[in-house]
């Protein structure tokens, strides 16, 4: 998009602080609500009549209605509920850019122009445990080189790109640095331990092992769901806070090509396949129509056998 529409698209986020809540498979509540907005399901019982019946049958959502005792529970009773057995988490969302008037391979748009950043960061719990454990400005940790913000650690963003006249978008990359980089500093920890040390050098300082052990601890356990949230996350801001309704996400193959991906750089295959498809993003055969029409995604198109995308409909 237009440098113009993204500073359009950035002043519809209230500033200050905008907490996001979520558990593992909260994005079920999140694709019901938007169902129940677009057919008007109003019980239980409606819902299982429907091909999207197989959204009630997470563990979260079927211990509940066996509760019940009833076959037409309202839906918005289920909308409400939260489980308390399962761990939560509270995540705070910004807005940033990304991207060049000039088009530029390494910036892996789809497209010449800009794309919004939706970040997903971490409570100043995780920055607070962090620094204690190192001896430089926890900040520093996280890659410049991608996507991030100066002042709250970054667990995952997502880049999108949109159009206003056809009211699409394409959420063009989910991706997590801070996972990554947490896990890798946990294996130069247990490294260090084995051999008696009690700190790891990295970028220009020092890390305390016992201090970033349990740092690592605490925040692997999002491992296995920072990528349903940052989606889930992604959905409900384009849906609700854009009221953008048709949104696109990449194929693996496709994706790549379209953003001069090579094999060493190519990103997990899960996050353009599994990813979308637990979130119900249909397979399909044409992308956006604004992207479609553009000169360079139709040289890409040319040069492509599997010409494929995911598309979330209602």
């Amino acid at each position: 998009m237009d440098k113009n529409t993204l500073d359009e698209v950035i002043a519809c986020l209230p500033e200050g602080r905008t907490f996001y809540h979520y558990h593992r498979d909260r994005y079920v509540l999140l694709l019901l609500e938007q169902l129940q907005r677009e057919h008007g399901y109003t019980d239980i019982r409606s819902l299982r009549q429907t091909a999207h019946a197989g959204l009630l049958q997470k563990n979260f959502v079927r211990e509940w209605l066996a509760t019940q005792g009833r076959a037409d529970v309202p839906l918005d009773t289920l909308l409400q509920h939260w489980p308390q057995a399962l761990p939560h988490y509270t995540y705070l969302l910004s807005l940033g850019r990304w991207g060049q008037d000039k088009y530029n391979t390494w910036r892996q748009t789809s497209r010449p122009g800009w794309n919004l950043v939706l970040h997903l960061n971490l409570p100043m719990q995780h920055q607070r445990m962090m620094q204690a454990a190192c001896d430089m400005d926890v900040m520093e940790l996280q890659w410049r080189g991608h996507p991030r913000t100066d002042d709250r650690l970054t667990l995952a963003w997502s880049r999108i790109d949109l159009d206003w006249d056809s009211n699409e978008a394409l959420i063009e990359e989910v991706q997590s640095d801070w996972v990554r980089h947490v896990r890798g500093l946990q294996h130069r920890a247990r490294f260090a331990q084995e051999r008696g040390r009690q700190t790891v050098y990295w970028r220009r300082g020092e890390m305390e092992v016992s201090r970033l052990q349990r740092y690592a601890g605490f925040l692997l356990a999002q491992e296995k769901i920072w990528h349903e949230a940052m989606l889930s996350a992604t959905l409900w801001f384009l849906w609700h806070e854009l009221g953008i309704r048709r949104v696109y996400y990449h194929s693996w193959q496709t994706g790549n090509a379209v953003k001069h991906l090579t094999p060493d750089c190519a990103p997990p295959r899960s996050l353009y396949s599994e990813l979308p498809e637990r979130f119900g993003f249909s397979r399909c055969a044409q992308g956006p129509d604004f992207l479609e029409g553009n000169r360079h995604v139709q040289k890409v198109r040319r040069r492509q056998q599997d010409w494929s995308w995911y598309h979330w409909a209602a």
